[in-house]
């Protein structure tokens, strides 16, 4: 409250690492969000960590449920156990946004490994159904190479 942070924030647990997502109003920042990847721990994963886990780059993009339009759109081009974005704009309200974030892996065994760890027996339910305010999933690209999150209320098509 003291920097007027208005956001919604989630994790899920794999054996190996530990995701951590919020998206919201971050005061004089803007609109944003982050999705951080930590030891179970809860020490932020280093590029070894990363490179063992097979991520090679990271993406994140940031929606208006209101206006449909893509607020922001970031890529990290190397393995980086935090991939963020702001912008400044009026006020939006955490509940009027939808982030998607993307894990490219190394191969489709990397990209597997990684998302059965988190729809497992013990993360399947959590996995699957995890929300804040709205729908969200978690889903393996077509290409079998990237995990993707999506979370928040997407647009009706």
């Amino acid at each position: 409250m003291l920097l007027f942070f208005n956001i919604n924030g989630t994790k899920l647990e794999g054996q190996d690492f530990t995701v951590r997502m919020w998206k919201g109003n971050y005061g004089l920042a803007g609109a944003g969000g982050e999705i951080g990847l930590y030891t179970p721990g809860g020490r932020s994963l280093n590029r070894s960590d990363l490179k063992k886990l097979g991520i090679e780059s990271s993406s994140f993009k940031l929606i208006d449920n209101e206006s449909g339009e893509t607020l922001l759109s970031n890529k990290e081009n190397k393995p980086s156990f935090w991939t963020t974005g702001f912008k400044p704009t009026k006020h939006k309200h955490k509940d009027k946004l939808t982030a998607e974030f993307t894990l490219n892996f190394k191969d489709e065994a990397s990209a597997e490994n990684f998302f059965n760890q988190i729809s497992g027996s013990k993360q399947k339910e959590k996995a699957e159904n995890y929300y804040w305010n709205g729908k969200g999933d978690v889903s393996v690209s077509s290409n079998g190479n990237s995990v993707h999150f999506r979370y928040g209320t997407k647009q009706e098509e």
